[in-house]
């Protein structure tokens, strides 16, 4: 059942704030006008800006995280390892321990945790929500779980939150200059009937921002943020939206390959991988009254404007 909007007493504190997502939710905040404690590794943050604070150090340091928390009353916990395999039990697993165990010490009111899909891993449904059973594939999914079942305890007198977004793009991240390549018009050839999973960063800060002002539960709830249940969405139709927004005639994949043979091609090169009609649904994120802000049709959209001002500042 949708809930009333609650005030946000702040601050709020953010690990991972100067990442992809993290930058987001700051933005987020700040239009709330609560105060914002950032949690960051980066010298280039020590100065703190009008409505933000910066805490310098490592999410895997647990009495300087458990020192920075202290006085806040909510935390989003974004800070993640995705690509150095040899530091994701260390920063997924043990800095979600010292993310967790400093909100307990500080009796925060609300906890969210940004986990990923990819934790359900390999999946036997067409379509999956979050009742579907995790059998991860890899290291990153692997740990993103081991993290998930740390938040799953609960806090006394919190409402802890675990969102699970599908492929998350921004502005600054959408590849627009892949549109126009040889290569990836082969991509789109090999995986064109597939979903592309996209979902805008906005939309997934905007989520996070619903169930902390609606936050009224206590206990632990997951939440799916996908744009998949949106019209369109696979890669052809992702391709052709771009291409055409650049401005170029031909924009539709006149053929492309039957689903099964890209579904093999993963088998072989990884060894276990989904078919590309997955559909992650967000039903139960939207039975709580949240709508997307914009989708990943108006996302896309605007991904590739960011690039062509960015172009004319250029040249």
């Amino acid at each position: 059942m949708p809930l009333e909007p609650q005030e946000v007493k702040g601050p709020v504190f953010v690990t991972g704030g100067t990442g992809l997502l993290g930058k987001r939710i700051v933005s987020s905040l700040q239009q709330l006008r609560c105060g914002v404690r950032v949690l960051s590794r980066r010298d280039s943050h020590r100065e703190d800006r009008e409505g933000i604070e910066f805490a310098h150090g490592d999410i895997t340091d647990a009495t300087l995280v458990e020192r920075a928390m202290a006085g806040c009353d909510a935390v989003f916990h974004c800070a993640a390892e995705l690509y150095n395999v040899d530091r994701m039990h260390e920063v997924n697993v043990i800095g979600t321990r010292n993310a967790y165990n400093a909100a307990r010490k500080n009796r925060v009111r609300f906890f969210c945790h940004l986990s990923s899909v990819g934790v359900m891993g390999k999946l036997h449904e067409r379509v999956a929500d979050e009742h579907a059973p995790c059998n991860p594939m890899n290291p990153y999914e692997r740990t993103k779980l081991e993290a998930e079942l740390i938040v799953e305890k609960g806090m006394e007198g919190c409402h802890s939150v675990i969102l699970r977004p599908t492929n998350i793009f921004s502005d600054e991240t959408f590849p627009v200059e892949s549109y126009t390549s040889v290569r990836r018009a082969i991509r789109v050839w090999l995986t064109g009937q597939e979903r592309s999973h996209l979902v805008y960063d906005a939309d997934v800060a905007a989520a996070g921002i619903h169930l902390l002002q609606t936050s009224v539960h206590k206990g632990c709830e997951k939440f799916i943020v996908s744009s998949d249940e949106e019209a369109g969405g696979t890669n052809a139709d992702l391709y052709a939206t771009v291409r055409k927004l650049l401005g170029h005639r031909l924009t539709k994949m006149r053929l492309v390959c039957p689903m099964q043979l890209a579904f093999w091609y993963r088998v072989l090169r990884y060894g276990s991988s989904n078919y590309g009609d997955v559909c992650y649904s967000s039903r139960r994120l939207s039975s709580t009254g949240f709508k997307m802000p914009f989708g990943w049709l108006e996302g896309v959209m605007r991904a590739v404007e960011h690039h062509q001002r960015r172009a004319k500042l250029v040249n």
